[in-house]
């Protein structure tokens, strides 16, 4: 959940209204629920992908845009979720957006989740340390990432004005989890069917899966549970 948490931490320091902060927020949640389209032999590879497939792994960003296009109440988190792998060079994709074209929550998004990738450990590698994933965000500022938004993340990091969440060295705050499991599924049943659903947010949250199937039954039920 590192990069939920730090996505918000990172919109809120640039003052981004509320409703703005959600967005990111949920779209750091969703945005990459096209890997459901992607098979896990692909995902949890322990070595290098070849050409095709990085190409298959390279639509989940469409493939999630048209899962969630229906859901008309996370309308704006569908841009971000469509658009969080593009680059500032214009060398990314779905469509080879370039600078400002990107929206700015995708922008933020990317940050976050390249340095909560970075410092997690990986069927591939171990998690970097934290020094090294910054320096790695800053060599990258302007090419794949927002170079303002990286430097403003960096510097943020550096003053403790953002709580990292890196390799479970961060406990959540009391409650937060649940919380969360609750605000994940009712985004996805929304836009899947209710075993899909729990299974999603159960790989998202971190919970256990019959604790994520028995909540979104729950809130199946009762929506307003």
């Amino acid at each position: 959940m590192g990069g939920v948490v730090h996505s918000r931490q990172l919109a809120d320091a640039i003052n981004l209204p509320e409703s703005e902060i959600e967005i990111v927020e949920s779209g750091a949640l969703l945005h990459d629920i096209g890997k459901i389209g992607v098979p896990d032999a692909l995902l949890f590879k322990p070595g290098p992908l070849d050409g095709p497939e990085r190409q298959a792994i390279a639509l989940h960003p469409s493939l999630g845009a048209r899962l969630l296009a229906g859901v008309s109440s996370i309308g704006g988190v569908v841009s971000c979720v469509l658009h969080h792998h593009e680059r500032i060079d214009g060398d990314g994709y779905p469509e080879g957006l370039r600078g400002e074209a990107i929206p700015l929550s995708a922008r933020l998004v990317a940050i976050a989740d390249s340095f909560d990738a970075m410092t997690t450990d990986r069927p591939y590698r171990r998690a970097m340390p934290v020094e090294d994933a910054l320096s790695e965000l800053l060599r990258v500022a302007g090419t794949q990432l927002d170079e303002h938004l990286v430097r403003t993340f960096v510097d943020l990091v550096m003053r403790g004005e953002i709580v990292l969440l890196v390799a479970g060295a961060a406990v959540e705050p009391e409650g937060q989890g649940s919380g969360e499991l609750d605000r994940v599924l009712r985004l996805l049943l929304a836009a899947v069917p209710l075993k899909q659903a729990a299974a999603l947010a159960a790989e998202i949250t971190g919970v256990r899966d019959n604790e994520a199937y028995k909540r979104a039954l729950q809130l199946k039920e009762t929506p307003s549970a």
